[in-house]
């Protein structure tokens, strides 16, 4: 089931974040399965949904650095706050979905 919604893929082309993600994504995958790395170790029974996992994904997006390096090569540099915030959500969804499978492999 895909999460990626076609708002938020025309928000991330609004500011060129999908033609420079894959510069980065090697590191956005790193965050998911860190992220869920720890989710799992923390909650034994945790069922992974992609739609559930997003939400934790984009907030951990929101601190990391490969975020701030991506937006800073992109037109979304001069974001504000909640552009930023808004940019996390939609590319959480965008790559769980592009990279879904790479992302769960044990």
């Amino acid at each position: 089931m895909k999460v990626t919604t076609i708002k938020d893929i025309e928000l991330l082309k609004s500011w060129n974040i999908i033609s420079t993600y894959n510069n980065f994504s090697e590191g956005l995958i790193e965050i998911a399965k860190t992220v869920l790395s720890v989710l799992k170790l923390n909650i034994p029974d945790y069922q992974i949904k992609k739609t559930s996992f997003a939400e934790v994904y984009a907030s951990a997006l929101l601190a990391s650095n490969v975020l701030t390096m991506l937006i800073s090569t992109t037109k979304a540099s001069k974001a504000s706050k909640d552009d930023i915030i808004r940019i996390s959500k939609a590319l959480s969804r965008y790559l769980l979905d592009e990279k879904w499978e790479e992302i769960i492999e044990k």
